[in-house]
Protein backbone atom coordinates (compact mmCIF):
# COMPACT_ATOMS: atom_id res chain seq x y z
CA UNK A 1 0.00 0.00 0.00
CA UNK A 2 1.44 3.20 -0.89
CA UNK A 3 2.17 6.28 1.99
CA UNK A 4 -0.02 8.84 2.30
CA UNK A 5 -0.44 11.19 4.64
CA UNK A 6 -1.91 13.80 2.65
CA UNK A 7 -6.05 12.54 2.82
CA UNK A 8 -8.99 13.71 1.88
CA UNK A 9 -10.12 17.38 0.91
CA UNK A 10 -8.12 20.10 1.79
CA UNK A 11 -10.11 23.09 3.30
CA UNK A 12 -8.78 26.65 0.90
CA UNK A 13 -8.62 28.60 4.71
CA UNK A 14 -6.14 26.12 6.14
CA UNK A 15 -3.27 28.31 8.73
CA UNK A 16 0.03 26.66 8.32
CA UNK A 17 1.89 25.73 11.75
CA UNK A 18 5.07 24.28 12.33
CA UNK A 19 5.37 20.71 13.40
CA UNK A 20 8.57 18.93 15.26
CA UNK A 21 7.91 15.57 15.25
CA UNK A 22 9.72 12.69 17.12
CA UNK A 23 10.18 9.46 15.44
CA UNK A 24 12.85 6.32 16.43
CA UNK A 25 15.22 8.22 14.18
CA UNK A 26 15.76 11.76 14.38
CA UNK A 27 14.49 13.67 11.07
CA UNK A 28 13.94 17.07 9.64
CA UNK A 29 10.81 18.98 10.27
CA UNK A 30 7.91 19.81 8.29
CA UNK A 31 5.14 22.12 7.88
CA UNK A 32 1.73 21.46 8.84
CA UNK A 33 -2.29 22.87 8.47
CA UNK A 34 -5.02 23.61 10.79
CA UNK A 35 -8.63 23.76 10.76
CA UNK A 36 -11.65 23.74 13.15
CA UNK A 37 -11.64 21.58 16.39
CA UNK A 38 -12.88 18.10 15.56
CA UNK A 39 -13.58 18.65 11.86
CA UNK A 40 -11.88 16.11 9.29
CA UNK A 41 -9.58 17.79 7.09
CA UNK A 42 -7.26 17.16 4.17
CA UNK A 43 -3.44 17.27 6.12
CA UNK A 44 -0.83 18.13 3.75
CA UNK A 45 2.73 17.44 5.08
CA UNK A 46 5.80 17.10 3.34
CA UNK A 47 7.97 13.83 3.04
CA UNK A 48 10.57 15.21 5.84
CA UNK A 49 7.81 15.12 8.64
CA UNK A 50 5.71 12.01 7.45
CA UNK A 51 9.15 9.87 7.96
CA UNK A 52 9.70 11.43 11.32
CA UNK A 53 6.09 9.87 12.81
CA UNK A 54 5.13 7.22 10.50
CA UNK A 55 7.96 4.33 9.55
CA UNK A 56 6.77 1.31 7.45
CA UNK A 57 3.90 0.65 5.21
CA UNK A 58 1.10 2.98 5.95
CA UNK A 59 -2.11 4.94 4.97
CA UNK A 60 -3.77 7.56 7.03
CA UNK A 61 -7.78 7.85 6.23
CA UNK A 62 -8.30 10.66 8.77
CA UNK A 63 -6.83 13.36 10.95
CA UNK A 64 -9.04 15.83 13.41
CA UNK A 65 -7.65 18.53 15.15
CA UNK A 66 -7.74 18.65 19.21
CA UNK A 67 -7.71 20.93 21.58
CA UNK A 68 -4.25 22.65 22.96
CA UNK A 69 -2.93 21.98 19.27
CA UNK A 70 -3.17 18.64 19.16
CA UNK A 71 -4.01 15.84 16.65
CA UNK A 72 -5.81 12.96 16.50
CA UNK A 73 -5.44 10.39 13.15
CA UNK A 74 -6.45 7.39 11.80
CA UNK A 75 -4.63 4.67 9.81
CA UNK A 76 -4.22 0.97 8.83
CA UNK A 77 -0.72 -0.45 8.10
CA UNK A 78 0.70 -3.96 6.56
CA UNK A 79 3.38 -5.70 8.89
CA UNK A 80 5.82 -3.62 11.49
CA UNK A 81 5.46 -0.36 11.85
CA UNK A 82 6.76 2.64 14.16
CA UNK A 83 4.50 5.34 15.40
CA UNK A 84 6.72 8.22 17.03
CA UNK A 85 8.94 5.76 19.10
CA UNK A 86 6.05 3.13 19.85
CA UNK A 87 6.94 -0.33 18.13
CA UNK A 88 3.86 -1.62 16.88
CA UNK A 89 3.23 -5.70 15.37
CA UNK A 90 2.01 -6.07 12.14
CA UNK A 91 0.90 -8.89 9.94
CA UNK A 92 2.71 -8.89 6.19
CA UNK A 93 -1.04 -10.44 4.86
CA UNK A 94 -3.46 -8.84 6.62
CA UNK A 95 -4.54 -5.09 7.39
CA UNK A 96 -4.11 -3.59 10.99
CA UNK A 97 -4.96 -0.35 12.35
CA UNK A 98 -4.49 2.33 14.93
CA UNK A 99 -5.60 5.61 16.54
CA UNK A 100 -3.35 8.16 18.07
CA UNK A 101 -3.02 11.94 19.44
CA UNK A 102 -0.20 13.63 18.60
CA UNK A 103 0.48 17.52 20.30
CA UNK A 104 2.29 19.99 18.47
CA UNK A 105 4.88 20.61 21.26
CA UNK A 106 5.75 17.50 22.89
CA UNK A 107 5.43 15.09 20.40
CA UNK A 108 3.32 11.80 20.36
CA UNK A 109 0.86 11.54 23.17
CA UNK A 110 -0.39 7.70 22.72
CA UNK A 111 -1.05 5.49 19.95
CA UNK A 112 -3.38 2.41 20.47
CA UNK A 113 -3.17 -0.42 18.04
CA UNK A 114 -6.03 -3.10 17.16
CA UNK A 115 -4.85 -6.09 16.89
CA UNK A 116 -6.30 -9.72 15.75
CA UNK A 117 -4.27 -12.63 13.96
CA UNK A 118 -4.94 -13.50 10.42
CA UNK A 119 -7.90 -11.29 10.03
CA UNK A 120 -8.43 -7.34 8.05
CA UNK A 121 -9.46 -4.79 10.98
CA UNK A 122 -10.04 -1.65 9.21
CA UNK A 123 -10.54 1.19 11.28
CA UNK A 124 -11.13 3.96 9.03
CA UNK A 125 -13.69 6.75 10.58
CA UNK A 126 -13.02 8.97 13.74
CA UNK A 127 -15.27 11.51 15.43
CA UNK A 128 -14.52 14.00 18.29
CA UNK A 129 -16.32 14.99 21.36
CA UNK A 130 -16.24 18.26 22.99
CA UNK A 131 -14.36 16.30 25.82
CA UNK A 132 -12.14 14.90 23.17
CA UNK A 133 -13.35 11.63 23.12
CA UNK A 134 -12.61 9.78 19.85
CA UNK A 135 -15.44 7.65 18.90
CA UNK A 136 -14.47 5.02 15.27
CA UNK A 137 -15.90 3.17 13.14
CA UNK A 138 -14.66 0.32 11.14
CA UNK A 139 -14.61 -3.33 9.97
CA UNK A 140 -13.40 -6.63 10.00
CA UNK A 141 -12.63 -8.97 6.43
CA UNK A 142 -11.62 -12.01 6.08
CA UNK A 143 -11.65 -13.34 9.58
CA UNK A 144 -12.55 -16.77 10.65
CA UNK A 145 -14.72 -16.87 13.27
CA UNK A 146 -14.72 -16.16 17.17
CA UNK A 147 -11.04 -14.60 16.71
CA UNK A 148 -10.41 -12.43 19.13
CA UNK A 149 -9.46 -8.78 18.38
CA UNK A 150 -7.50 -6.72 21.17
CA UNK A 151 -7.91 -3.22 21.75
CA UNK A 152 -5.69 -1.28 24.51
CA UNK A 153 -7.00 -3.59 27.96
CA UNK A 154 -10.56 -4.69 26.15
CA UNK A 155 -11.07 -7.72 23.68
CA UNK A 156 -14.07 -8.86 21.87
CA UNK A 157 -14.75 -11.62 19.82
CA UNK A 158 -14.77 -10.89 16.22
CA UNK A 159 -15.69 -13.08 12.88
CA UNK A 160 -15.89 -12.29 8.93
CA UNK A 161 -17.63 -8.89 8.01
CA UNK A 162 -18.20 -7.40 11.70
CA UNK A 163 -18.97 -3.49 11.77
CA UNK A 164 -17.29 -2.47 14.65
CA UNK A 165 -17.84 0.76 16.88
CA UNK A 166 -16.04 2.29 20.01
CA UNK A 167 -15.06 5.07 22.15
CA UNK A 168 -11.99 6.17 23.44
CA UNK A 169 -11.72 8.16 26.15
CA UNK A 170 -8.90 11.81 25.91
CA UNK A 171 -5.94 9.79 27.42
CA UNK A 172 -6.47 6.59 24.85
CA UNK A 173 -8.15 4.35 27.25
CA UNK A 174 -10.47 2.34 25.60
CA UNK A 175 -14.58 2.96 26.95
CA UNK A 176 -16.38 0.81 25.00
CA UNK A 177 -16.10 -1.78 21.74
CA UNK A 178 -18.68 -3.52 19.87
CA UNK A 179 -18.53 -5.80 16.72
CA UNK A 180 -21.75 -7.05 15.29
CA UNK A 181 -21.66 -9.47 12.76
CA UNK A 182 -23.27 -7.81 9.94
CA UNK A 183 -22.42 -6.03 6.12
CA UNK A 184 -23.69 -2.82 5.55
CA UNK A 185 -21.16 -0.33 4.17
CA UNK A 186 -20.53 2.53 6.38
CA UNK A 187 -20.59 6.05 4.96
CA UNK A 188 -20.48 8.34 7.43
CA UNK A 189 -20.09 8.48 10.85
CA UNK A 190 -20.47 12.01 13.76
CA UNK A 191 -20.60 12.55 16.85
CA UNK A 192 -22.80 15.14 19.11
CA UNK A 193 -22.47 17.38 21.87
CA UNK A 194 -23.42 14.60 23.94
CA UNK A 195 -21.02 12.12 23.14
CA UNK A 196 -24.00 10.13 21.02
CA UNK A 197 -22.35 8.87 17.59
CA UNK A 198 -24.48 8.16 14.51
CA UNK A 199 -23.77 6.09 11.57
CA UNK A 200 -25.04 5.82 8.37
CA UNK A 201 -24.90 3.74 5.28
CA UNK A 202 -26.29 1.52 2.59
CA UNK A 203 -27.21 -2.11 2.78
CA UNK A 204 -27.78 -5.25 0.68
CA UNK A 205 -28.71 -7.86 3.14
CA UNK A 206 -31.49 -7.48 6.44
CA UNK A 207 -28.97 -6.32 9.61
CA UNK A 208 -29.31 -6.01 13.39
CA UNK A 209 -27.53 -4.03 15.55
CA UNK A 210 -28.17 -4.79 19.43
CA UNK A 211 -32.13 -4.47 19.31
CA UNK A 212 -32.19 -2.34 16.27
CA UNK A 213 -33.74 -3.77 12.63
CA UNK A 214 -33.33 -2.81 8.86
CA UNK A 215 -34.85 -4.24 6.10
CA UNK A 216 -34.81 -2.74 2.81
CA UNK A 217 -37.88 -0.92 1.66
CA UNK A 218 -37.65 -2.50 -1.93
CA UNK A 219 -35.73 -5.63 -3.46
CA UNK A 220 -34.20 -4.03 -6.06
CA UNK A 221 -32.39 -1.11 -4.38
CA UNK A 222 -29.85 -1.23 -1.65
CA UNK A 223 -31.37 -0.02 1.52
CA UNK A 224 -30.41 2.88 3.36
CA UNK A 225 -30.10 3.35 7.38
CA UNK A 226 -29.12 5.72 9.50
CA UNK A 227 -28.77 5.35 13.71
CA UNK A 228 -27.37 6.10 16.81
CA UNK A 229 -25.92 5.19 19.90
CA UNK A 230 -25.25 6.71 22.92
CA UNK A 231 -21.70 7.57 24.42
CA UNK A 232 -21.98 3.82 26.07
CA UNK A 233 -22.74 2.41 22.81
CA UNK A 234 -26.45 1.45 23.87
CA UNK A 235 -28.77 1.88 20.92
CA UNK A 236 -31.02 5.58 20.91
CA UNK A 237 -33.14 5.21 17.51
CA UNK A 238 -32.80 3.91 14.07
CA UNK A 239 -34.28 4.48 10.17
CA UNK A 240 -33.84 2.06 7.00
CA UNK A 241 -34.70 3.91 4.02
CA UNK A 242 -34.66 3.56 -0.24
CA UNK A 243 -31.10 4.58 -0.98
CA UNK A 244 -30.43 5.46 -4.83
CA UNK A 245 -27.47 3.35 -5.54
CA UNK A 246 -29.10 -0.01 -7.61
CA UNK A 247 -32.25 1.17 -9.19
CA UNK A 248 -34.74 4.19 -9.70
CA UNK A 249 -37.07 5.95 -8.12
CA UNK A 250 -37.54 7.84 -5.05
CA UNK A 251 -34.48 7.84 -2.76
CA UNK A 252 -32.27 9.63 -0.44
CA UNK A 253 -28.76 9.45 -1.01
CA UNK A 254 -26.43 8.76 2.13
CA UNK A 255 -22.24 9.58 1.05
CA UNK A 256 -21.70 11.37 4.52
CA UNK A 257 -23.42 12.42 7.64
CA UNK A 258 -22.70 15.56 9.89
CA UNK A 259 -24.08 16.17 13.15
CA UNK A 260 -25.10 19.63 14.87
CA UNK A 261 -24.04 19.84 18.45
CA UNK A 262 -27.50 19.33 19.64
CA UNK A 263 -27.50 16.37 17.52
CA UNK A 264 -29.36 17.56 14.47
CA UNK A 265 -28.40 15.36 11.67
CA UNK A 266 -27.21 17.01 8.16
Amino acid sequence: MKKMFAVLLASLMLASLPLAMAGPESGSGGRGMQQSPGQSFGYVVDQDLYDDLFIGDISIHDVLNAPQGDLVFVGTHLGDIYVGSDFIEGDATYYSSFIGRYNMTTGLVWVKPFSASSCDIIIDRISLTPMVKVAFSGETNNCAEDIELKVGNATTIIGNQNLLLGFFDSNGQILWLSATPTTPVVAGMDTDSQGSMYIAGYFNDSFSYSNMSFSKVTASNEGGFIFSVDSNGNPRWHKAFQSNRGGYGEHTDVETITVEKKGTVL
